[in-house]
Parts: structure tokens; sequence; C-alpha cells
């Protein structure tokens, strides 16, 4: 046995252990159905759930116990990794690179330093010379005939707005409505700073950024809220779809799926939301 096995940094064991629980409890399945379901003995899969990890061997065949057990759970697997593999990305990071130059071109601090100082003093003298000559530089206007080119723009295209709308009114009318409509969805989304995830039974959720990143990851239990601050590209992945209600803006959301579902991949974007109010 060897302790290589472990959880990633972000995630805590407690709640970990009890996400595995209420997972497989929300199936209304046995530890000991588990283990013939999956052909997986079952004190691999007690360890798993009991955050044992020194307990279990670091080989393929656990690790392939543990991701097959969490995928069928519908957690991620990528909640738990090896020490070795952590220690190698550690390595690498730590690696460093020695450049080393020919003799030839190797230069004394003295002349890097002589070097440097000059250019300095050559970026000063070429930045003052293109100022003088930028403030010695004078353009005249013509107002006046500015202002009667401007006048004959803005005559011409009133003239043309009206012979436009005479032609095209219905054309005309459509795309104000969908700019309209578009610029009213924009203030909307931007107006809205929070997202709200109340449970009306003991639900296990994950938020996810881009679909990878975990960035929330615990049970909710009855007529507890989650407050989130919004983003457009959160993921909701819930092992109890119809235990939960999304609120943002004014709109709630309930219907998601239905009690006991595993759902994963909701988009918790607004327009993608309030989809769901129409189905």
């Amino acid at each position: 046995m060897s302790n290589n096995i472990q959880l990633i940094e972000n995630i805590d064991l407690d709640e970990f252990k009890n996400n595995l629980k209420f997972a497989r409890e929300d199936r209304s399945i046995t530890i000991e159905q588990a283990s013939k379901i999956l052909n997986i003995h079952i004190n691999v899969l007690e360890n798993i759930e009991n955050g044992e990890f020194d307990k279990l061997s670091n080989d393929v065949f656990t690790m392939g116990h543990i991701k097959t057990y969490l995928n069928w759970l519908g957690i991620d697997p990528k909640l738990i990794i090896t020490e070795h593999k952590k220690s190698d990305n550690i390595n690498i990071n730590k690696k460093k690179y020695k450049i080393i130059l020919p003799n030839n071109l190797k230069i004394s601090k003295f002349y890097i330093s002589l070097i440097s100082l000059v250019s300095f003093f050559l970026i000063i003298i070429i930045y003052k010379n293109i100022t003088t000559i930028e403030s010695k530089t004078y353009i005249t206007i013509d107002t006046k005939k500015i202002k009667d080119e401007v006048l004959i723009d803005k005559i011409e295209t009133v003239e043309f707005d009206k012979k436009s709308e005479a032609i095209n009114a219905p054309d005309s009318l459509l795309d104000k409505e969908i700019e309209i409509e578009d610029i009213s969805l924009n203030l909307k989304e931007k107006s809205i700073s929070f997202i709200y995830i109340k449970a009306i039974s003991e639900s296990w959720v994950e938020i996810q950024r881009y679909n990878t990143e975990i960035f929330v990851s615990k049970i909710l239990k009855k007529g507890e809220e989650l407050k989130l601050p919004y983003e457009k590209d959160l993921i909701l992945v819930t092992g109890n779809a119809g235990g939960i209600i999304i609120h943002i803006n004014d709109k709630i959301i309930n219907n998601i799926g239905l009690v006991g579902e595993v759902k994963r991949n909701i988009s918790l974007n607004y327009d993608d939301l309030i989809k769901f109010l129409s189905e």
C-alpha cells in the first residue's frame, strides 16, 4: 500500500465523502449492490467513500475502479489525483534552464551597463525632437467650410431616410424592433449581479466555469440557498434536478428536471435559462 492517492487541493475531504454517500443513496442503492453492479470489491468502494486513500494501492486497476465509481455517481473523477503526478508537475515547473553563450559572445557587465545607458539617452533625445516637431506644426481649418459641409450632409441624410422609410416601411420597422429587443436583452443581462440556487429538497450541486474548472461543489440542505456572482459561462451539474429552484433577475426556473434526476451541462447563462420557462 502507498499513500499517494489524494483529493485535489481545493476540495474538502468531509464534503467529498458526503457527496459520494448522498449520490449513491439518492439512487436507492446500498454499497453492496453497487459492488455487484460495477464488479468492484466492496472494500475498495468503502475506502473511497470513507476517504481512506492510504488503504488503496496506487496502480492502474485501482485508479480505474475509482474513475468508474465516480463516473457512475455523476461526480468528476478529476477530483482525485496521485501524488506522483502532482510532484511531476512541480518538478517541471521548478526546472530551470541555463543559457550558455559562446566565448566570442560573452559581454562584461560594464559594457552591458554602458550600452543600456547610451540607449536610454538616445531614446530621450529622439522623443524630445519628435515633441518639438509636433509642437511647431500648425493646421489651418476653414471652420465655415466645415460647417457648410456638415449641414449639407445632415440635409442629405434626412432626405435619404425619408425616402427609405417611404419605400421600405415594413422592413425598417422590423429592423428597429429587432434592435430594440437586442438592446433590452443586453441591458437585462448587464443588470444581473447574482444568480441564486435554492434547494426545495436535499440536493447535491456542482458549479463549473467553462465546463472544466470546479467553482462550487456541495450538498444543499432543504431550504438552503446558494448565491453566486453571475457569469455567462457557468455550468450546473446536479444529482437532484427536481429538488432545486433557480432565481435570476425576476425569473424563477423550477422545471430543469425530475426529482432524483442527475443532470449535467446545464448552462446558467440568462438566455439559456429562460428557455426552460417556455418548455
